[in-house]
């Protein structure tokens, strides 16, 4: 038996439902603002991304377990931010990271990544030739298969921040990485505006939430003042990207010698800042990496009271004396430098003032 409504009518918005007879019931009109009301909101709910709790359930909720992705320095989840100079070896701590998530291959006494994920390291300076010489005197497991390495060396486009966000998503598709690398940020970005520096690490955000990953960018630093303690504005570009990250942390160089370099920690938001940095030793056996010496103060490897930053040194009287003293004790000019830390350049200029009576030091007692 056919159903008794078979047909369906819209007269002014009023809906009505008529038999097989043509008897009909009018149903009550909608109201069209309240009508239009819940459309807009119903559209706007579906736009809206964004999440209200209280405080009270947000403290209630079952707290997920924060570890390690690179010491005290970067956790999981987490926007790293790593800075150093030209030349210091910011790719060489890169790679060194990467192995220490992908594998545990590391130099420091403890582990220092709890995560043993794939890692897709963005590697947009070295070329391959250079890679394979730094590297070949490493095992052949030693990047295992969990590190992937991303180039624009074969690119028939300018490298720009649209097609390599594009290019990252498709590639973390592909391998299934939870750490992304980029080694160096200079490369995507240039010398980047506000406007641009926000909306590449707005992308770079979204990419990590969508895929739950943990990510480190890498860059460069100003060229500031040497001899200075690092702070967050020693970074190239623009300030923005630091206020985009979770933690930062520098790599610098060190006045211990000519291998040696000290990584601090900038700014870190789930953790209190680390006391003092890490002294950090470079080496090539048996491939070139760093190698963790001690944790010290940043002084200690910054220039001593009155050097320069072009190379010529001013001492105070202190400083003056001691050489004094130990060149009246016989010793010799290289000895003393290695005492003092005092170039032995300055050294002799101190000597040879005092032998030609230029210095008015009171004799010895």
């Amino acid at each position: 038996m056919p159903d008794k409504c078979s047909r369906i009518h819209h007269l002014a918005c009023r809906p009505i439902i008529t038999d097989s007879r043509g008897n009909g019931l009018v149903l009550a009109t909608p109201d069209p603002i309240i009508e239009a009301k819940n459309f807009f909101m119903h559209k706007a709910q579906k736009r809206n991304k964004f999440s209200v709790k209280s405080i009270v359930d947000v403290l209630n909720q079952e707290k997920k377990v924060v570890k390690k992705v690179f010491g005290p320095f970067w956790n999981e989840g987490e926007t790293c931010l790593l800075f150093a100079g030209s030349g210091v070896g910011k790719t060489i701590l890169g790679y060194d990271i990467a192995m220490s998530i992908a594998n545990n291959t590391h130099y420091w006494p403890e582990d220092m990544s709890e995560v043993h994920v794939p890692v897709l390291y963005c590697d947009l300076e070295m070329s391959e030739d250079q890679f394979c010489k730094r590297y070949e005197g490493c095992k052949k497991d030693l990047f295992v298969n969990n590190i992937f390495r991303f180039t624009a060396d074969d690119c028939a486009f300018e490298l720009n921040p649209e097609n390599f966000i594009s290019g990252v998503k498709d590639q973390i598709k592909r391998t299934g990485a939870k750490v992304l690398i980029i080694d160096n940020i200079s490369c995507v970005l240039g010398n980047p505006t506000e406007k641009i520096a926000r909306k590449f690490m707005n992308d770079v955000r979204a990419l990590r939430n969508k895929y739950h990953l943990s990510v480190m960018v890498i860059g460069h630093t100003t060229k500031g003042k040497a001899g200075k303690p690092i702070t967050q504005d020693a970074l190239g570009g623009s300030k923005m990207l630091v206020n985009f990250c979770d933690s930062a942390c520098a790599l610098s160089r060190s006045e211990k010698g000519i291998s040696s370099r000290y990584l601090k920690q900038v700014k870190s938001r789930s953790t209190a800042e680390l006391d003092g940095v890490a002294e950090l030793r470079l080496t090539d056996d048996p491939y070139v990496h760093f190698e963790f010496v001690e944790y010290n103060e940043e002084e200690d490897h910054l220039p001593q009271k009155g050097h320069k930053k072009d190379g010529r040194v001013k001492f105070d009287e202190a400083a003056r004396q001691s050489v004094i003293d130990l060149h009246r004790q016989k010793m010799s000019v290289r000895k003393i430098s290695e005492q003092t830390g005092i170039p032995k350049s300055t050294v002799c200029d101190i000597i040879h003032k005092l032998d030609s009576g230029e210095s008015q030091v009171p004799p010895a007692a």
